[in-house]
């Protein structure tokens, strides 16, 4: 008689197994960054259409953590991971807390900028719906965290597959939230802080990035090509839709957008190449996409600054063209450098515990 192997031991066997490393996901974390920096810094004349398309990154990045988060073992694991995490996102928002007190002081409105930015108000915000004191991007961290903690919570008590019923009951109420925030605007329904929040935006896509992972489908690439092309298309004349439509301002997330993640998340899964720029850009993608995104806002701040001051009219309409790619690279020469400072000090203190005689 077969033996049958349960969800649960699937799920062992499966976490249990030597690490493996999806260079396809690392490939589009990559692409990814870039999405974020042309939202929050945007290509002329292509800027609208990109800007659409650009919506798959967040939910990209969170299906990734998902895919990689053993829900239901192993909680050592799972408590790595979440120091990760939690480093990341207090480092960003100290990081933009600290500049932005910096620039305050400098500009002499540093008392005012206390009095307004830490408040009881804020500090709501901040807990409850993930919005940060400075570094609005610093969101998604702060949510990733959230849900992260939850999901270790919860799965201390409950098998995760009982739960992945939340994933289209969490993304409908997202909608439903945009299209009434439209509706409503002059209301709270009108915030994105009932969309940018561990809730509605990280707990679906982490736990639908889980739950490829536990069907693990096996999908042709050609129908996957077919899909990610599809809705990205479909994601772009949605945004045409209801901009011009209905007069509805730019979603954090089109309802074609959650399809396009999901076919561009399986299509990843599949690829792999030996290819010299491949592996450049997958090798990106795993070690300084978190950087880019956390240090791309910082970095658009900085050269507007400079070119403020220096004020070269050729150099200013060079920017205005390039600016995308400009802040893109720059960022990720500061992260690159990042890594190596971190690989540095992590290196010596090794070198310093195994000189250290043992008593």
């Amino acid at each position: 008689m077969e033996e049958v192997i349960t969800y649960e031991q699937k799920q062992q066997i499966s976490i249990d197994k030597k690490p493996q490393r999806y260079s396809g996901l690392d490939f589009f974390k990559f692409i990814c960054a870039f999405l974020v920096v042309c939202i929050h810094i945007r290509i002329p004349h292509v800027g609208y259409w990109v800007v659409a398309i650009a919506r798959v990154a967040v939910p990209f990045f969170f299906m990734v953590t998902g895919f990689f988060f053993p829900m239901n073992f192993n909680k050592e694991k799972q408590k790595r991971q979440l120091k990760k995490v939690l480093i990341l996102t207090l480092f960003a928002n100290v990081l933009y807390i600290v500049v932005k007190i910096i620039i305050e002081a400098i500009s002499g409105g540093l008392g005012l900028f206390l009095a307004e930015t830490f408040t009881l108000d804020n500090l709501i915000k901040f807990l409850v719906f993930n919005d940060p004191f400075a570094g609005a991007h610093n969101w998604y961290l702060n949510a990733l965290l959230y849900a992260l903690v939850l999901l270790f919570v919860i799965t201390k008590f409950v098998n995760i597959k009982k739960i992945y019923f939340l994933i289209p009951v969490l993304l409908v109420a997202n909608m439903a939230l945009q299209v009434l925030g439209e509706v409503f605007p002059d209301t709270i329904l009108g915030s994105n802080l009932l969309i940018r929040n561990f809730l509605f935006m990280g707990l679906p896509f982490i736990l639908l990035g889980n739950y490829l992972r536990a069907k693990q489908f096996n999908i042709k690439k050609l129908p996957l090509i077919i899909g990610v092309f599809a809705f990205l298309i479909l994601t772009v004349l949605e945004k045409m839709f209801f901009n011009r439509v209905f007069n509805f301002h730019d979603f954090e997330l089109w309802f074609s957008s959650i399809f396009f993640a999901i076919s561009l998340f399986l299509f990843a899964l599949k690829i792999d190449n030996n290819n010299k720029v491949y592996l450049f850009v997958s090798k990106c993608g795993r070690d300084y996409s978190s950087i880019i995104y956390v240090i791309h806002t910082l970095i658009i701040f900085g050269i507007a600054a400079v070119l403020e001051i220096i004020n070269v009219d050729i150099i200013n309409k060079t920017y205005e063209y390039a600016g995308t790619f400009i802040v893109f690279f720059a960022s990720l020469v500061v992260a690159y450098l990042y890594v190596l400072i971190i690989k540095a000090i992590k290196t010596k203190k090794e070198l310093k515990k195994n000189d250290t005689p043992k008593g």
